[in-house]
Formats: structure tokens, sequence, C-alpha cells
């Protein structure tokens, strides 16, 4: 005899929802996705893909150096130009001003010692002192991660912003690998049958309840 196994039907997850459709938007599926009603779906961002941090460039007085860490950058790295600025120059040595991209204050690089901030470089005096309006540019550049800016199977695994559950998909869709697609999904406010999520393969409880914190956090509530 022939078995029928039968899958999943669109909403079929959905308890409670909010009024007027206010829990729903519809979405832009990456390419090459094949997902289910009910399965868990993540935003990628953008600039979330290989950073490449330029050659420091040097203006004002001194002929010190500034070499770059490997890795180069640190943690929250932006994309754009860092400053590195003299804030007090002193015989072979002085004390610079990082600022990053947004205007903001990285930290205070002292010439001599390792700086480990956004940007990783250390600072070294050369025979003519860093004087006046010394200062170093850094340049960084950030790649977008393949689908940037749209929806994918939840990865617990990812680490480009797959392993951040965004919604649950109300039906299946399929897009192919030039071309992307679109959807309806939960986003926000609503209450959702557990039973009926589709999870990653090999996920563990553990990780379903970091998930469950994060679907929580948009106001969906798994049941």
């Amino acid at each position: 005899m022939t078995i029928l196994t039968e899958g999943q039907h669109a909403g079929e997850f959905l308890v409670s929802e909010a009024e007027n459709s206010r829990s729903r938007e519809v979405i832009t599926i990456g390419r090459s996705q094949t997902l289910v009603a009910g399965q868990v779906v993540a935003l990628i961002p953008a600039d979330t893909g290989a950073v490449t941090v330029g050659v420091p460039a040097f203006t004002g007085t001194g002929n010190g150096t500034c070499t770059l860490g490997d890795p180069a950058y640190g943690a929250g790295v932006q994309e754009g130009t860092y400053t590195v600025r003299l804030l007090e120059g002193v015989a072979a040595g002085g004390n610079f001003q990082v600022i990053r991209p947004d205007g903001t204050i990285d930290g205070i690089a002292v010439v001599g010692t390792a700086y480990e901030g956004q940007v990783v470089f250390t600072l070294a005096d050369g025979s003519t002192d860093f004087s006046a309006a010394a200062q170093f540019t850094i340049a960084v550049a950030i790649a977008n991660a393949t689908n940037s800016g749209k929806y994918v199977a939840f990865n617990h695994d990812g680490t480009e912003g797959s392993q951040i559950p965004g919604g649950i998909l109300w039906d299946a869709v399929t897009t192919g690998a030039s071309a992307d697609g679109s959807a309806v999904a939960i986003v926000r406010d609503a209450e959702v049958n557990g039973g009926d999520l589709v999870w990653s393969a090999d996920i563990e409880a553990g990780e379903i309840t970091t998930a469950t914190t994060h679907l929580a956090a948009l106001g969906i509530i798994v049941r």
C-alpha cells in the first residue's frame, strides 16, 4: 500500500495574529532557496561579508609609520574611513585619537603600543617626530554577503545573519539560482504553534530555545 505524507499547509502554524494583517509582510526571498510553510526565516543584513582594510595614508609632519594588525579590524568595525589624528606629540612618541567613520571616538592610540579597537594597528615613531596636524586615514570596505537584504532559511550555524530568526514563512516558495522571489511571512506580534515550525535539520533543543527568544523579541510567541 502506498503511504502518502501530507505536508505543511499555508498558515497552519498560526494560533493568532494582530488585527488588519499587521503581523504580516511581503518579504523578498533570496536566491537558491527551497522553503516550506512554517519555515523560520532570517534577514541577511548589508555589510556582513568580507572586510578589507586599506593601507594607512599619512598627512602632516613626521615620518613614523602605522602598521596594520593581522587581522586589521576588531568587533563592530564599520565601513568607511577611520581617522587617526594626533592629540599630543612628544619626542619619540605621541597620543592619537581614533575617530570612527560615524564620527564617534573609538579610542586613544599611543605610539609604540598596539591599538586594538574597531581597527587594529601599531604606530611607530620615525626620525622626524609627529607634530602639528599629523594623521593617518584607514579606509575599510565591507562586502555584502550573498542574498544581502533578503530573507533566507534560518540557519543556527550561520554567521552572516541567517542565525537570527526574522519571521515565519506563510507558504512554500522556491527561488532559482538567478532570481529572487516574494512571499508572505509573519514578522511581528503573533502566537504560533511550535510543533508546526520548520527549523534547520540538525538544530538542537537549546538552539531552538535561543531562536525562540529572538522571535519573542519580535512579538512572535511560540506556544
